[in-house]
């Protein structure tokens, strides 16, 4: 991938996995996904089978070098970061991925973090646990479990210490969303995907001037 896509100007970078994850123990041959299923898909993946006997906290950064080496082969430029799970009172950093530990290797910090209504605060104490000294892009959020106007206010709030902020698009514009209204076609998933578009064109003049 990175000898293919070296000389290109639409790559922002290279995100080694998505919600990685670590096994406290050793797991059957082959099976890389956690086997717990979120509107039908599997979003976490063991980046291991068995630790061998290796510290947990060790494992995240062998395997972000091992990765970097094979990029910087081909690519000596653009950035590389990994999808990381988010902090949260309850279990910590349970990936196994800790920010103080894997930032070094990467070109900046990468974390999902959706707030919650139920657990309002929690999310920006999540965003501090990332600020260990490297840009930090918010690279999924999305009204999930809480209101847009809740969403809004830890946008705003995030400002301090992230840098970037990325969220999910279904491929239909705003034009498209508000035209399915007016025939009456709009669905409740559309309707919010909506509402987060609005809120993204709201705050990019002040989030990204």
């Amino acid at each position: 991938m990175a000898q293919v896509c070296r000389s290109s100007q639409a790559v922002f970078c290279y995100r080694s996995h998505q919600r990685t994850g670590l096994t406290l123990g050793k797991r059957a041959a082959g099976k890389w996904r956690s086997g717990s299923l979120f509107g039908g898909y599997d979003f976490l993946q063991y980046i291991a089978l068995d630790p061998a006997g290796r510290k947990r906290e060790d494992m995240p950064v062998q395997w972000i070098r091992r990765l970097t080496a094979a990029i910087r082969k081909h690519d000596q430029a653009t950035l590389i970061t990994v999808g990381q799970l988010p902090w949260s009172r309850q279990w910590k950093h349970l990936s196994g991925f800790l920010p103080e530990k894997v930032a070094p290797e990467l070109d900046f910090l990468s974390v999902h973090i959706y707030p919650d209504t139920k657990k309002l605060g929690e999310e920006l104490e999540c965003l501090r646990q990332f600020a260990v000294g490297k840009p930090v892009v918010i690279e999924e959020t999305f009204p999930l479990n809480c209101s847009i106007g809740e969403l809004e206010t830890f946008m705003r709030a995030s400002r301090d210490i992230a840098c970037g902020w990325i969220g999910h698009y279904n491929g239909e514009t705003l034009a498209e969303l508000d035209e399915l209204e007016r025939a009456g076609k709009l669905t409740m998933p559309q309707a919010v995907y909506r509402s987060w578009q609005r809120l993204f064109l709201k705050l990019k003049p002040e989030l990204a001037p």
